[in-house]
């Protein structure tokens, strides 16, 4: 529960800090387009603290932290290539955060 948590959030913050692709449409617009400080920081809270539950302070923060710089890099680098987000780049990013904090889990030991 507290890694898809933390990978549905990243997916918040590409929509909210990360423009959509110009001159397309889709799903992810609709997400895109109705960007609200107010979500974020209720996506934040609700992710932070199942993470916090689910993993302690230590590890729940790690992984919040580390998630939310998979999530970074990954929108940057999209925006780079595509000129902005989509829905499938969203959702790729999950996937992507998903991986990798599991791969820190399990590296954790």
């Amino acid at each position: 529960a507290g890694i898809g948590a933390l990978s549905r959030f990243s997916m918040v913050l590409s929509a909210q800090f990360f423009r959509y692709v110009p001159g397309r449409s889709g799903v992810g617009r609709l997400v895109t387009d109705r960007r609200s400080p107010g979500s974020v920081a209720a996506a934040f809270l609700l992710a932070a603290g199942i993470a916090l539950v689910c993993f302690g302070l230590k590890n729940g923060i790690t992984l919040l932290a580390g998630g939310i710089a998979v999530s970074w890099m990954s929108n940057f680098l999209f925006t780079r290539w595509l000129g902005g987000v989509t829905g499938d780049t969203m959702g790729a990013v999950s996937e992507w955060v998903t991986t990798a904090l599991l791969l820190v889990l399990v590296s954790a030991g």
